[in-house]
């Protein structure tokens, strides 16, 4: 008999009276320690039920914490930073836990936030996540306290551009210097 390696399977035997399954889980790293209890029935009228999708990983978890972290050049560190937990809370989310629902909201608005800024050419640019913004707090700390995720970009893209220009003012100088260098050098 092939068995399956992957995925959800219904019970061979068909179960006639109500079972129960108890499936507990973590809070994805939440410090209070509480566990949540979840009751699923795994077979109903003589039918194999399938386990509850609430306590299956979102599909996009893992690519969500990746985009993040990507986005911002973030460590493994900081991303744990960035959601107040430590960096094995954020592994095991890696690996399919799921965070507390705290987190997973807090997750949700980040990454919607980033996938609105997705115009801003941000390539190149290191480590996003420890720029200094107003009020001399980073982008890591400022997103951990809770500011509106579409401010924080915003600001940090008002702050990439200021120094975009700043860097094409330099080059034009610096070209003109050299151009003027090259001038002088040749009348010689």
């Amino acid at each position: 008999m092939n068995m399956p390696t992957q995925g959800w399977q219904p019970v061979a035997q068909r179960i006639t009276s109500p079972a129960i399954v108890v499936l507990a889980f973590g809070t994805g790293g939440n410090a209070n320690g509480h566990r949540f209890l979840y009751l699923a029935p795994i077979q109903q009228a003589g039918r194999a039920v399938a386990p509850p999708a609430a306590t299956k990983q979102p599909a996009s978890l893992k690519t969500q914490l990746a985009s993040i972290r990507d986005a911002l050049s973030l460590s493994m560190l900081d991303l744990a930073r960035l959601f107040g937990v430590t960096r094995q809370s954020v592994y095991a989310w890696m690996r399919g836990e799921l965070p507390s629902d705290e987190n997973s909201a807090h997750i949700l608005r980040i990454e919607q936030a980033l996938a609105g800024q997705r115009s801003i050419d941000w390539a190149g640019q290191v480590r996003l996540g420890q720029r200094i913004l107003a009020g001399g707090k980073s982008v890591v700390d400022k997103l951990a306290d809770d500011d509106p995720p579409r401010a924080v970009f915003a600001e940090l893209a008002q702050l990439l551009a200021k120094e975009q220009e700043q860097r094409e003012f330099l080059v034009s100088r610096i070209s003109a210097l050299k151009h003027k260098n090259i001038g002088e050098a040749d009348l010689i």
